[in-house]
């Protein structure tokens, strides 16, 4: 499908799907072995959908989730995702690579959440981070120095045309990166920025992959554990955000860094949690549960 069908059939199957977890009421299940009763029969229901893409006769074949719904996870930052996800989304995963265009990013979404009627704290905002942490900022700058020596042209290639599905490789590494905005079907709205920036800084096709496998297009800090914290929290307090995805790129061979030092200075902050509650992912993330839409 192009994008614009890919987002179609995504919002009947996210609709379905809630009608199919909510075809089940709560108390539905008796298991009343006695009487050889294990539901109410008036407890579930035929759904009966017939639309473009899907004919599912329903009911589901398990009970309603004890979370309702599972959490419902989206990736994206096109245009188009942002509709989809203002609707049905409670975390997102986006890719936003500075504080100034996740804020902008944030405040749409949230907007456009209200206009579908749902509160802004029925969904997560969760922009992906890749930090590269030392004891010192020259070793932290050392070891991004080394970290990005490891990335070979071809590999960022490969890499970047499998995430844009489009082959690279017909277009020669050493002339200036073409313009694919327009072209482009994977993951558009990330490689909207790459490309933008590629064509204003004027890089080389090769030089364009390579920035982007160094990073994925996600902030990068690089430095000790206080300035890390320091990022994340004016990002948190700006309004960018509302947590991080952290994508490591290196497993230290002991001890961790992130998990020993930036988290207790983001506890003591205020921004991160002490304790967890007990319960589910829905209650970890403090999203209310959904009610049956078909009671």
């Amino acid at each position: 499908y192009p994008p614009a069908g890919r987002y179609a059939r995504a919002a009947e199957f996210i609709t379905l799907m809630k009608k199919l977890w909510d075809s089940f009421d709560d108390d539905a299940i008796v298991i009343d072995k006695a009487n050889a009763l294990f539901a109410r029969p008036d407890g579930f229901r035929y759904l009966n959908h017939h639309e473009t893409f899907f004919d599912v006769r329903g009911p589901l074949n398990i009970p309603r989730p004890p979370q309702g719904y599972p959490v419902v996870i989206q990736a994206g930052v096109s245009e188009a995702f942002i509709d989809l996800a203002a609707q049905h989304a409670e975390v997102l995963f986006v890719v936003q690579p500075d504080q100034q265009r996740a804020r902008r990013f944030y405040q749409t979404l949230k907007s456009k959440a209200q206009q579908y009627g749902r509160t802004p704290d029925r969904l997560r905002v969760l922009p992906g981070i890749v930090p590269v942490l030392a004891e010192t900022r020259a070793a932290a700058q050392e070891k991004d120095r080394y970290l990005k020596s490891l990335i070979t042209v071809e590999s960022a290639l490969s890499f970047m045309s499998a995430s844009m599905n489009h082959d690279l490789a017909q277009y020669p590494l050493d002339k200036p990166a073409p313009d694919l905005r327009d072209i482009i079907t994977g993951s558009k709205g990330r490689f909207q920025y790459v490309i933008a920036q590629a064509l204003e800084e004027k890089l080389t096709l090769g030089e364009m992959a390579v920035r982007y496998a160094e990073s994925l297009s996600f902030p990068s800090p690089v430095g000790t554990p206080d300035d890390v914290a320091a990022m994340m929290i004016a990002w948190y307090h700006s309004g960018a955000c509302d947590g991080f995805v952290v994508l490591p790129t290196y497993l230290e061979a002991s001890g961790n860094l992130f998990l020993e030092e930036v988290v207790p200075r983001l506890q003591r902050a205020g921004v991160f949690r002490t304790t967890y509650p007990e319960g589910t992912l829905r209650d970890t993330l403090g999203l209310a549960r959904p009610e049956n839409g078909l009671r």
